[in-house]
C-alpha cells in the first residue's frame, strides 16, 4: 500500500501518458492532484483527480469530480 501512495503522489515516474502532476491537497485519507497528459493519451488540458485511500487496500481516483472512477487494489 505504501507503494501505491508513492505512485499517487508522483505518477509521472510510473505512467508514461502523464507529463506533469501537482499535489494540491493531501491528508491521511487521500490527496487531490492536478495532472496533464500527453496529447492523444488522456483528457486534454489539466485534469483534477481526487485519490482516496481505503482500508490500506484500495486507491480510488475520481477524474474531474464526476467523469471516471478507477480503483487500484493491493493484496
Amino acid at each position: 500500500f505504501a507503494g501505491l501512495k508513492i505512485r499517487a503522489r508522483d505518477p509521472v515516474k510510473y505512467i508514461p501518458a502523464i507529463t506533469s502532476c501537482k499535489v494540491v491537497k493531501e491528508d491521511e485519507t487521500g490527496l487531490t492532484r492536478v495532472i496533464t497528459c500527453k496529447p492523444g493519451t488522456g483528457p486534454p488540458g489539466e485534469v483534477t483527480e481526487v485519490v482516496t485511500y481505503t482500508k490500506n487496500m484500495k486507491v480510488s481516483i475520481l477524474y474531474n469530480q464526476t467523469e471516471k472512477r478507477y480503483s487500484i487494489y493491493t493484496s
